[in-house]
């Protein structure tokens, strides 16, 4: 008997809102004795549950969903590729229980039995279906405490009940193979028994007398310490020696880790995939490429929220990748990937931790609300790096509170092939073509433009906010200030024009102030404070402003064109 506490709410990985790759068909998990309804209680559904059963029932299909889209192929001899267990409800000892297993000549498992209890000893949490759905999300379970483990309060607060996800998503685990013992086998010798080494340590958290098993292939290094604790999981506490190493949050985990409160979900993991597919050569689909706790999708809400930076001191340095496949959004976070279907969600909410971060706005779809809140690190936005045409593959507006620390935006249009584009960038708002990116609390915002003739608007910039263009190769036109140089720009301006014919121009014609002094040296124009440098121009014109003013042409490598304004002005050359 394997006993444990299962809990997870149907995530983002479901079928209807992930579409899958294009690979080979899924496995089957053929769920023999599943009710239909009020008149088809085989399951035991109906009695035990009530008003819930239907729920309930959704909330094990999910389960078995799930583990059909890591257990690609079971590869049993003959080519077969289902997997046929039972589950029923009912009083029990626990949560559920793992039973009835049947092994093949090969050691695979093909047949199992599992019973979930009627309240888990206390309570189930149901996960709500919204609308016409009938597979619940993920989308409360917003504490993340590893990337397939998660928590939330909800309803109840410290009332709050075991997952049944959970617990259908660990027996079905146990069903297919992860344990130590053969209490339940009726039938032939389980693969992985063969494959544990008993260590003879006991397992520390437990009171009674189970120990710590190493399960490795071939003599290898030890790819996970099991505990005897319940029938056979994956041991969560501190490395005993022998080789033994830990796994903590993982689904196949003692029920002993997550007793509510809170409520608490865990996903298929990498490690229950990959030592079924070692221990029995079913053929798997990593989790991390399907399903984790970094991207949550809410469907009562439509908003899907990216998270990183598990670590609550801060020290994960995350990687975040916004992309778009078809009609999808790809959302890859620390080596994880997921995708969900555009029509699943309105909202974008990318929330990197405390760390120095990295995360790319590759592509969006359009209509989206997109907000990025880079919190307190050293962090880094880039637009478009991977298609280099920004309003062509950010296809929707976006919003960077960009927090404390040392943060950067990079827009990349390189490789944009249309002409005539303009950019305008003010003090809150970077707009390429229509496409605005909004910042808040950035230092450099870095524009790389395409090759084709362009215009670059630079009313104005924020307070602390360094700017730097570099144009391409086409014929370019800068205007820089919006009538108030030294008024609009919030610290320096640099400007690269690159190749082609560029040519700049200073806009200070509504500059109040009388007594102005206007510097110029080879590369740079300045005011009192203000500093535009700049570099691969052929001309500079300045517009001044109708008040009293002085130009002090020190030095100028290009051809210089001042246009003063109506008051007596001075100009002194060299």
């Amino acid at each position: 008997m394997f006993r444990r506490n299962v809990s997870r709410k149907l995530a983002k990985a479901v079928s209807t809102i992930e579409p899958l790759e294009t690979r080979r068909l899924l496995s089957t998990i053929n769920w023999s004795n599943k009710g239909t309804g009020p008149g088809d209680d085989t399951d035991s559904f109906n009695a035990t549950y009530g008003a819930n059963a239907t729920v309930a029932r959704n909330i094990v299909q999910r389960a078995i969903d799930d583990w059909e889209r890591v257990i690609v192929d079971f590869n049993y001899a003959g080519g077969g590729n289902t997997f046929n267990v039972t589950i029923s409800a009912g009083p029990i000892s626990g949560r559920g229980v793992t039973n009835t297993i049947v092994a093949d000549a090969q050691g695979k498992i093909t047949s199992a039995n599992i019973v979930i209890d009627d309240n888990a000893g206390g309570g189930w949490y149901f996960d709500p279906v919204i609308g016409s759905a009938t597979t619940p999300d993920d989308g409360e379970f917003i504490n993340l405490l590893s990337p397939f483990a998660a928590s939330f309060t909800g309803v109840g607060g410290a009332n709050d009940d075991d997952d049944m996800y959970r617990t259908a998503a660990h027996e079905l685990g146990h069903a297919m193979g992860i344990f130590v013992n053969n209490g339940g086998i009726v039938s032939g010798v389980p693969a992985i028994l063969g494959l544990l080494t008993d260590t003879g340590i006991d397992d520390p958290l437990d009171g009674d007398n189970a120990t710590l098993q190493n399960f490795n292939v071939g003599g290898g290094a030890v790819e996970a310490t099991l505990t005897e604790n319940g029938g056979g999981h994956f041991y969560e506490g501190t490395p005993q020696g022998g080789g033994t190493v830990s796994h903590q949050f993982d689904l196949l985990n003692p029920g002993r880790t997550v007793a509510a409160p809170p409520t608490t979900r865990q996903l298929i993991s990498d490690l229950c995939a990959t030592v079924l597919r070692d221990a029995y050569g079913y053929t798997i689909a990593l989790p991390s490429m399907i399903n984790t706790f970094y991207t949550n999708l809410n469907t009562t809400t439509n908003v899907v929220t990216v998270s990183g930076d598990i670590n609550p001191n801060g020290s994960n340095n995350d990687v975040i990748d916004l992309e778009v496949s078809s009609t999808s959004m790809v959302f890859e976070v620390n080596g994880s990937s997921e995708t969900i279907a555009g029509a699943q969600f309105t909202t974008i909410d990318v929330n990197p931790g405390l760390s120095n971060d990295d995360v790319d706005v590759d592509a969006l779809l359009s209509g989206k609300t997109v907000t990025l809140n880079m919190s307190s690190g050293n962090d880094r936005v880039d637009v478009s790096a991977e298609a280099q045409d920004v309003d062509t593959s950010v296809d929707s507006n976006f919003t960077v509170n960009a927090g404390a620390g040392t943060d950067t935006i990079a827009f990349h249009d390189g490789l944009d092939g249309s002409g005539g584009d303009t950019w305008t960038i003010t003090s809150s708002t970077v707009n390429k073509g229509g496409r605005v990116a909004t910042y808040d609390e950035v230092e450099l915002l870095d524009v790389n433009g395409s090759a084709q003739p362009t215009i670059y608007n630079v009313d104005g910039t924020a307070a602390g906010t360094l700017l730097d263009v570099l144009a391409g190769v086409g014929n370019d036109t800068f205007s820089v200030g919006n009538g108030d140089f030294d008024t609009n720009l919030g610290d320096q301006v640099s400007i690269n024009g690159g190749g082609g014919s560029d040519a700049l121009t200073v806009d200070d014609t509504l500059d109040g102030l009388t007594g102005d002094v206007y510097d110029f040296d080879t590369g740079i124009f300045s005011k009192p404070g203000q500093i535009l440098a700049y570099s691969n121009l052929e001309s500079l014109a300045v517009l001044g402003s109708d008040q009293s003013s002085t130009y002090r042409i020190n030095s100028t490598s290009i051809p210089l064109t001042i246009t003063a304004g109506d008051d007596l002005d001075t100009v002194r050359v060299g």
